[in-house]
């Protein structure tokens, strides 16, 4: 295991299973990575990602910066932020309360339906946090 945070260390298979489950029911995602709010990596499919914790580190900072600009606009309770290129979509949905604050990052190409794309990350980040409150009991 890489850059692996300890607290959530005992995690990391499960939540590595969730993200393989969710990377075979979605076309077109070219990489899944649970990340730390403070820029670690949790968990990552496929497994041999070139540069995972570089890519940790900035989705941490893109979930805060996102976070922000929608308070400071007067808006509130950030679902997701996301980047539309000319290849593909880039998309940082946090975990819903999970302790410590996770992010699931999602790098995917145009083959990918951005419908069903935002429907299968909620529903991934949903899977986690559930696999935490269970690991909690």
């Amino acid at each position: 295991m890489k850059a692996i945070v300890p607290t959530v260390r005992r995690y990391h298979a499960a939540c590595t299973q969730e993200l393989a489950g969710f990377m075979a029911q979605s076309p077109g995602i070219l990489l899944a990575q649970l990340t730390t709010a403070d820029g670690f990596e949790v968990a990552v499919q496929p497994p041999d990602t070139a540069a995972p914790a570089k890519l940790a580190a900035m989705s941490s900072s893109l979930q805060a910066l996102g976070e922000v600009l929608v308070t400071e606009s007067g808006l509130h309770g950030s679902r997701n932020t996301m980047i539309e290129c000319e290849d593909g979509y880039v998309l940082v949905m946090p975990v819903p309360k999970a302790k410590p604050a996770l992010s699931l990052l999602v790098v995917a190409s145009r083959a990918a339906i951005l419908g069903h794309l935002l429907w299968a990350a909620k529903n991934t980040t949903s899977g986690v946090a559930k696999i935490l409150a269970n690991q909690r009991e």
